[in-house]
């Protein structure tokens, strides 16, 4: 048998282990932090974008914030203010700048004159005037009306034909409207709110009131059939009216005011005159005043709480102004002997004293009392002691307050300045 011998199989050396060497390592550590350094610099940059949206967020709310404040605030000036923000300031910005006296107005007899704080306007039997307390004659418009009547508001002037059939109403820019009616327009009146009431005769009526809102569209109608409306006056919010009427159908003569809402035809308050006719409705700061000859009579809106003062003369005079109402109160036929009575916008007394002189116009303004006599200015306290008198113009028929020292004397073709403490 043959012998087979073991083949030898040479085997390889066993691998071991590389050295490792300290110096490598740490060779390979500082290249690979300088690898990651652009990473981390990355890193940083984000970090500090991350910072920065915070950071402008922040402003964008601080300034929509701001512009939020901003818009509620003249939201809240547009709804408070008459008419609107946009008019108001209109109005101030058309009544800016200066001009001088003497000025020339249109007119052979000055029928009206409305103190309005920074500016007045001037009735004419030619045109109505606006001026503003520093002199610029700001808007004059011939109005064509053969007896014409003015009406203000804070903003607005409205003027119209009395037993015609036109009616314009204004502010210090522009005449803002024109209405003309089939039937003669009896009486008519502005609110704060723009709106306005016409009163006029209709077939089968005695007496129609239409109320309009700030645009001209009709928003209300009143009819009666017996009574004659011979004054109106509307709410400060535009959402009420007063009426006063006349009847004299059974021979006899019988007043009464009647408060209405814009929701029903019934009245929702009435004040019985009997037979004394109601002269004027006047609105002041929370209601609207009532005068008739021996009576002067406060009501508020919101209640229509009722307060008195009674006179045992006959009513001669009343001027409405920013400081309240003044009435001049006189024995017929004795234009000498003359009781002032004095009222704040919000329906209390101020003062009351004797004026022994003839009264050509007396106004309530800047807690003075301001009179012409003839051809004579006087300044007076409340209390009805003199101050000061000074001369003016024969011929002097109105007085506008300019400040608490100096007047504008209007007479049938010239306003004139008259400066009281020179």
């Amino acid at each position: 048998m043959a012998e087979y011998k073991r083949k030898k199989v040479k085997h390889s050396k066993r691998r071991t282990a590389p050295k490792i060497n300290k110096r490598d390592i740490k060779r390979e550590r500082k290249i690979s932090e300088k690898q990651e350094s652009p990473a981390e610099d990355n890193e940083a940059q984000v970090r500090v974008i991350r910072g920065n949206k915070p950071k402008r967020t922040a402003r964008a709310k601080f300034f929509g914030g701001v512009v939020v404040v901003l818009a509620v605030v003249v939201a809240i000036l547009h709804f408070a203010l008459p008419i609107g923000i946009v008019e108001v300031f209109g109005n101030r910005i058309s009544a800016m700048g200066v001009g001088g006296y003497p000025s020339e107005i249109y007119g052979t007899e000055v029928l009206n004159v409305a103190n309005k704080g920074y500016y007045y306007y001037t009735l004419t039997d030619s045109e109505l005037v606006a001026y503003s307390t520093a002199g610029k004659k700001i808007f004059s418009e011939a109005h064509g009306f053969g007896a014409p009547v003015l009406t203000c508001s804070e903003t607005r002037a409205l003027i119209y034909d009395s037993y015609g059939y036109h009616l314009s109403i204004y502010n210090l820019r522009h005449k803002v409207t024109s209405k003309s009616f089939d039937d003669p327009i009896q009486t008519a009146a502005i609110g704060r709110n723009g709106s306005y009431a016409v009163v006029t005769g209709a077939d089968g009526y005695a007496s129609v009131v239409t109320i309009f809102d700030v645009n001209g569209k009709q928003i209300y109608q009143w009819f009666s059939a017996k009574d004659i409306v011979n004054n109106v006056v509307l709410a400060r919010n535009g959402k009420q009216i007063a009426v006063s009427t006349l009847n004299t159908e059974s021979g006899a003569m019988h007043s009464k005011v009647s408060v209405l809402k814009f929701d029903s035809a019934n009245a929702v308050q009435s004040y019985d005159y009997g037979d004394r006719p109601v002269l004027s409705l006047e609105n002041y700061a929370s209601g609207f005043v009532i005068l008739s000859e021996n009576t002067c009579s406060h009501v508020q809106w919101k209640n229509y709480d009722k307060s008195d003062y009674s006179s045992n003369a006959s009513l001669y005079k009343s001027r409405i102004s920013t400081d309240g109402m003044l009435l001049v109160y006189n024995r017929s036929g004795d234009r000498q002997d003359n009781h002032i009575v004095l009222f704040s916008n919000r329906g209390k007394k101020e003062g009351e004293f004797d004026f022994n002189h003839v009264i050509t116009d007396m106004v309530y303004e800047n807690g003075n009392v301001y009179c012409i006599s003839d051809t004579v200015v006087y300044l007076l306290k409340t209390s009805g002691e003199v101050v000061c008198q000074k001369s003016c113009k024969y011929g002097a028929e109105r007085l506008a307050v300019l400040s608490r020292d100096s007047l504008a004397i209007i007479t049938s073709g010239e306003i004139s300045r008259v400066v009281l403490n020179d």
